[in-house]
């Protein structure tokens, strides 16, 4: 199981990086999709910071982020991920987390829950940013986890 949530990430971040390539080569100007992939890149970070029970890095799940931090940061993320993935036991991924949410809702989730809500969050997002790609008449990138195959 470790090597498919490995392997969820691994398309998550080759989906992130022709996101960011699209705008960079479209030089893309709608603070839309910079808000929306901001936010897919901050909550990478903000379940990382919850799972490690650390502080948050980011107090606005909506800060907007440059293209430069954006790509750094999903770097960071996808590393972050695939270590905790590949350097825990299989048993790891059914531990429960304890957070707070944002309106200050307490939960608890398993490290495999989030994993998958984490990839969902973000193919969501992407989603979003692909049509408002076509409402820029820009072909938006096949970002599918079928084509991360082909």
């Amino acid at each position: 199981m470790r090597d498919y949530y490995v392997n969820l990430f691994e398309y998550n971040d080759w989906a992130n990086k022709l996101i960011l390539k699209t705008t960079t080569e479209n030089n893309v100007r709608n603070q839309k999709i910079f808000s929306l992939f901001s936010h897919i890149i901050i909550a990478q970070i903000l379940w990382l910071n919850r799972i490690n029970n650390e502080t948050y890095e980011f107090r606005d799940f909506w800060q907007m982020l440059t293209p430069e931090e954006m790509g750094k940061l999903s770097i960071r993320s996808t590393s972050e991920w695939k270590f905790i993935i590949r350097n825990g036991e299989e048993k790891d991924l059914e531990k429960e987390v304890s957070y707070i949410n944002s309106k200050g809702i307490f939960y608890k989730n398993t490290v495999a829950q989030i994993i998958t809500h984490v990839i969902n969050h973000s193919s969501y997002h992407r989603g979003q940013i692909a049509s408002l790609f076509r409402v820029e008449n820009i072909n938006p990138p096949l970002t599918d986890y079928i084509a991360f195959f082909r």
